[in-house]
């Protein structure tokens, strides 16, 4: 019995032991991380690489290539800004995988994202071998799902309208084919009236009178016509702006621009929104943008961009989804740092790639 006791003191404490050892392992990466982000916002060159393992890389960057493009932007601004929030570690044998909220900002740029750490423990510290980071789109605004349901709801309505509206505009729009083609009848008519009035006189003259007065009866409906057209399509173009108004988002234009080495494209929206960012590698790298609840997107379905990282810019409209994808095909050829802003005074959205 004494030694069954024995026995289970020992291995309680030999588990306490361990619990230990772990407990410290975990604070000797949280302090190694929270001192790289110190490094970082310092813009600390030297001290911040030396939290860095010789065989690091990320996004295709050895160790060299990404100290050159770290020390070139410690170089352009003033101040850094990293906050890091909701840490998480695991360790398993000599490597630790970190998982946080990064808020970074500097005076021309800012975003928030989560990063992931790789680290290994060289037996005197721990160094990172790996990082990746993703954006992550937070709107802190309130659960307005009832009043999407109501605006959804008016908006098939309105969509229902606007397909009548439609039906209407197709059977004039047939009326005044119809009526054209009359009155090509009629002038052909006409033509060979006066040819017969050259022929026989005064007598077919009246002829000719009578077939003015139809042309011009004729011209008068497809005037009319034309305006009832013209009053379809003014509704029509009221109930997208009725759309706009009830909080759906639409994008007005979309435009490709390059500055120095960065090339950029501008998202010009009726409101603050930010899409959805999806990333894909391999043979056909592209970046995808996906803005939801959209109303409406009447630009072309290509924008040329000829830059040397994007090639061209497509949109296209899913509209039972209510969504508008909009695709950056990439050059496969190139390594790529892709950057978002929101202009949220002019309401511009922008994604820099370099």
């Amino acid at each position: 019995m004494k030694k069954a006791a024995a026995i289970l003191i020992l291995c309680i404490t030999l588990l306490y032991l361990t619990s230990i050892v772990s407990a410290g392992n975990i604070d000797a990466v949280r302090a190694k991380v929270f001192a790289w982000s110190e490094a970082w916002q310092n813009r600390d060159i030297d001290t911040y690489m030396s939290f860095y393992s010789p065989r690091f890389q990320s996004k295709g960057l050895a160790l060299e290539r990404w100290r050159e493009k770290k020390a070139k932007l410690f170089q352009q601004v003033s101040s850094i800004q990293v906050e890091i929030s909701d840490l998480w570690v695991f360790i398993e044998g000599k490597q630790a995988v970190v998982s946080f909220i990064q808020r970074y900002s500097h005076p021309m740029f800012a975003d928030i994202g989560e990063k992931t750490l790789v680290m290994v423990d060289t037996g005197f510290t721990w160094q990172i071998v790996s990082e990746k980071w993703k954006p992550l789109v937070l709107s802190g605004r309130p659960d307005h799902s009832a009043k999407v349901a109501e605006l959804n709801t008016k908006s098939q309505g309105e969509a229902k309208n606007t397909a009548e509206f439609n039906t209407k505009s197709q059977a004039e729009t047939e009326s005044i084919v119809e009526l054209n083609t009359k009155t090509q009848k009629i002038n052909q008519e006409e033509q060979s009236v006066e040819d017969q009035e050259a022929a026989t006189g005064a007598t077919e003259a009246n002829n000719v009178a009578e077939l003015n007065t139809r042309s011009q009866a004729e011209a008068e409906n497809i005037v009319e016509l034309h305006t009832k057209t013209q009053k379809a399509t003014r509704q029509q173009q009221g109930l997208e702006e009725k759309k706009s108004s009830t909080g759906k988002t639409v994008v007005k234009s979309i435009r490709f621009e390059i500055e120095k080495e960065r090339e950029k494209v501008f998202i010009a929206l009726n409101k603050y929104a930010l899409p959805r960012v999806r990333t894909f590698e391999g043979d056909k790298p592209r970046i995808v943008l996906d803005f939801m609840n959209a109303a409406a997107w009447r630009g072309p379905f290509r924008i040329p961009a000829n830059g040397r990282l994007v090639k061209q810019v497509r949109a296209y409209l899913h509209r039972k989804a209510g969504k508008l994808r909009i695709v950056l095909d990439l050059n496969p050829a190139e390594d790529y740092i892709v950057d978002q802003t929101f202009y949220k005074a002019e309401n511009i959205y922008c994604i820099t790639v370099q």
